[in-house]
């Protein structure tokens, strides 16, 4: 079997590489956002999505129940746009090196809007009681919503470009 190795083939198997990189970086910030206990700041300690510090001990503690609806809306959010990440990684590696994904830019565009608007849910975690009573600001794990955004925002749109730069450079040779 021959394998070639002209200049486009090896630029769209680094950029298929590249974008399953940073959709990997995306979900593996997703992870730690949701594994933080320092989404929001409060006077006495700080508050994450599946935990809460409290000042003097320091230490994390998962919350059993958790009865605040903007707190457990964006859990909710976070942990569905964990699985859509992985969803659009499968999906990713499928199409580029198992089978084509028939109208895979339809797909992975609504795949990722999606995504987005999940991970925009998170920032309602700001209208929790505790921070009804005392003055929250954000915290560190904001940096990993931040991040997590930005990087399947980024994969999203490198997919999309590569697909059609691939696209154009076959249909000129």
């Amino acid at each position: 079997m021959l394998v070639n190795y002209s200049k486009s083939n090896l630029t769209s198997t680094s950029t298929q590489l590249g974008v399953l990189g940073v959709a990997a970086v995306g979900v593996l910030s997703n992870c730690i956002l949701l594994s933080s206990c320092d989404l929001l700041r409060y006077e006495e300690g700080s508050v994450g999505l599946r935990s809460y510090a409290n000042e003097e001990t320091g230490e994390c503690t998962i919350f059993f129940k958790i009865e605040d609806a903007s707190l457990k809306t964006a859990q909710s959010a976070s942990f569905i746009a964990l699985v859509v990440g992985i969803g659009f990684l499968a999906m990713t590696s499928i199409h580029n090196f198992v089978k084509p994904i028939p109208a895979k830019d339809v797909v992975l565009c609504a795949c990722m809007m999606f995504l987005e608007l999940c991970l925009l849910e998170v920032y309602t975690a700001q209208n929790n009681g505790i921070c009804e009573v005392e003055r929250c600001s954000w915290g560190t794990a904001t940096i990993w919503l931040a991040s997590t955004q930005l990087a399947f925002a980024a994969a999203s749109l490198w997919s999309w470009y590569s697909s059609k730069v691939i696209a154009t450079n076959k249909n000129h040779s």
